[in-house]
């Protein structure tokens, strides 16, 4: 109801898969071995277990979804979430691939019935506030390898925040917070504050590509540091940092 801005209906029901696929093919992502199991009413929808593979990579979630209805029903709603994220290895470049734009191709005028769920769910991330707390084994992007992740990702308002990430990187503890404005900008501002021990800094430059600069390589390094470090950059959609 457009003038009351509210939802009277009843709703209350559980959902059930098995061995279930999807492939989101607009973000080039393949959900494989899905199994889920879920309750909902009308104020939350409570996640009791999801399990699947996303382009290979195993992922557990459980927790809450809030708002849901309304954002369905009434424009202008967001979907608030609290979720639990654990894999026991994620490649993020390989579960999240590069979309490549085709130059030369005009956008459709007209919106293609077949691409509505696509649509949906990407009206669905501009519109969602997440909090989810992360416990990866094994985590990589690329050249950047590392071991016990923990930590925090809250994302509304077209930012997104690291908080409290703790990971063992180049055989030393790195310990960062981190938040990126502007996401759906090619280019985003960044901030990082962390604290790295005990590192080998040859590989700590390499993990990092060498911070996309020539001047010191990794291969020209060697030792353990020590250091803080508090920055403010651009990052692109390649989450590489714009020297």
């Amino acid at each position: 109801d457009n003038k009351k801005k509210s939802y009277e209906g009843k709703i209350n029901g559980k959902f059930n898969l098995t061995e279930g696929k999807v492939e989101y093919v607009a973000r080039k992502m393949i959900f494989e071995k899905v199994n889920a199991f879920v309750k909902f009413d009308n104020n939350k929808c409570q996640i009791e277990n999801i399990s699947f593979t996303v382009n290979k990579n195993p992922v557990v979630l459980k927790g809450l979804l809030t708002g849901y209805v309304p954002f369905l029903t009434v424009p202008g709603n967001r979907v608030k979430t609290a979720l639990s994220f654990t894999s026991p290895k994620f490649d993020m470049a390989q579960a999240f691939p590069k979309l490549k734009v085709k130059k030369g191709v005009k956008k459709e005028k007209t919106i293609d019935k077949k691409r509505r769920v696509s649509k949906i769910i990407d009206e669905l991330y501009r519109k969602l506030e997440l909090e989810m707390t992360l416990d990866v084994k094994q985590f990589s992007h690329k050249k950047f390898k590392s071991e016990n992740l923990t930590g925090k990702i809250l994302l509304s308002n077209d930012r997104l925040q690291l908080k409290e990430v703790k990971m063992k990187l180049a055989g030393g503890q790195v310990n960062f917070s981190a938040s990126m404005n502007q996401l759906q900008r090619k280019v985003n501002p960044f901030t990082l504050n962390a604290k790295v021990q005990n590192a080998d800094i040859s590989n700590f430059f390499y993990s990092f590509n060498n911070f996309n600069q020539s001047a010191i390589r990794h291969d020209n390094l060697s030792g353990r540091v020590n250091v803080d470090v508090n920055l403010r950059a651009s990052i692109n959609n390649d989450l590489a940092v714009v020297t």
